[in-house]
């Protein structure tokens, strides 16, 4: 009795302490069948299985997507030299989906092998986004909603370069006609806005 009045400080009973320790007892022995049982309606190595979350469509269908970037300038021989990498999407825009990584750009190891990105985009959006794509009888027409920022022939080279590449090859588009914010020609040195002529 002493013993059991040192350990709970309470003066209990032995009896009484016998019954608590046989009820938590009784407790543990539940829990431990209802952790097996439901490990085992899981699984039979009683290993859980992952909870896949209901908002994402499992049978969503993936793309894979090639995204031309350009060479830098110190390793290529060319304006027009560009490496394509692979980019997964489970989005059926692949196109829209395709412009928005040259915008992003290449990784941190696609850069260091010597890839840049194409397409600066600089200012305030009279679009709400970066840029409008949309697509009638074959003719896709890239607007971008930004001011797209150019060092010269060599930029501008790179840039449509890596667009007609990317988007070229989706079977859908046969041809790619480029407008800036303003909606006249990108890159148009002449200033005639012959892009224009081939609208649809």
């Amino acid at each position: 009795m002493s013993l059991i009045k040192l350990r709970y400080g309470f003066g209990a009973r032995a009896s009484e302490v016998d019954r608590s320790f046989e009820a938590m007892n009784y407790l543990l022995a539940i829990y431990w069948l209802l952790g097996l049982t439901t490990a085992s309606l899981n699984n039979r190595n009683f290993i859980a299985k992952p909870i896949i979350s209901t908002s994402i469509n499992q049978d969503q269908k993936q793309h894979q997507v090639k995204i031309f970037f350009p060479i830098a300038p110190k390793l290529s021989q060319s304006f027009t030299d560009t490496q394509a990498v692979l980019r997964i999407t489970n989005s059926l825009g692949v196109a829209r989906f395709a412009i928005e990584q040259l915008i992003k750009g290449p990784t941190k190891l696609e850069k260091q092998v010597g890839l840049i990105a194409p397409i600066k985009l600089i200012g305030q959006s009279n679009c709400g986004e970066n840029f409008k794509l949309s697509l009638t009888q074959g003719v896709a027409i890239l607007q971008f909603c930004q001011t797209v920022l150019t060092g010269g022939v060599g930029d501008d080279a790179r840039l449509t370069t890596s667009i007609q590449k990317t988007l070229s090859q989706f079977p859908t588009i046969n041809q790619i006609i480029l407008l800036n914010q303003d909606g006249g020609c990108l890159n148009d040195l002449k200033g005639d806005n012959s892009c224009q002529k081939n609208l649809p």
